[in-house]
């Protein structure tokens, strides 16, 4: 019985890690995606004010 109990207690211990691991990977990528999005969004705004105010010796 005691082998029993350790592997329910070892499959239960790695659908868990896995599950946390999965969890972290989904978190990060969605703080890298945003992370991304923000400088997209910041290099796209100073482009606009580089379009804006350029002169013709710039282009």
């Amino acid at each position: 019985m005691q082998p029993l109990m350790t592997d329910s207690y070892w499959s239960i211990a790695g659908a868990a890690v896995i599950k946390i691991c999965s969890t972290l990977r989904t978190v990060k990528l969605r703080v890298a995606m945003s992370a991304l999005e923000k400088t997209i969004l910041e290099v796209d705004d100073r482009l606009r004010v580089f379009r804006s105010c350029s002169r013709p010796k710039l282009k």
